[in-house]
């Protein structure tokens, strides 16, 4: 399989996960501004979160480079990567790292 299909569909995967994860932003924002009326917000964890929703797209889309034919459910399935799968990895990663 050539490099170039290999990267565009990193990239595919990559642009899904941003979204999904982007997705799971604006719901989180809302929850939060409903829930408080003062609530701090930080561009850098917004930056790393949607870096991790990436990374998650990215991941979910190695599944799908294989596969000769990619269906609306398989982009929807990156997606969806994008916003559960950026939750498990920030879940994860906050158990072992330390919180400032």
């Amino acid at each position: 399989m050539p490099i170039e299909t290999w990267l565009l569909g990193l990239l595919i995967g990559g642009a899904c996960g941003f979204l999904g994860q982007g997705l799971r932003t604006v719901v989180g924002l809302y929850k939060l501004s409903q829930a408080s009326e003062q609530f701090s917000f930080s561009w850098t964890r917004l930056g790393i979160s949607l870096i991790i929703g990436v990374l998650a797209g990215s991941l979910a889309s190695i599944v799908v480079i294989t596969s000769p034919i990619v269906l609306p459910i398989q982009l929807l399935s990156m997606v969806s990567a994008g916003y559960a799968g950026a939750d498990f990895i920030e879940g994860f990663v906050g158990n072992y790292l330390p919180r400032r």
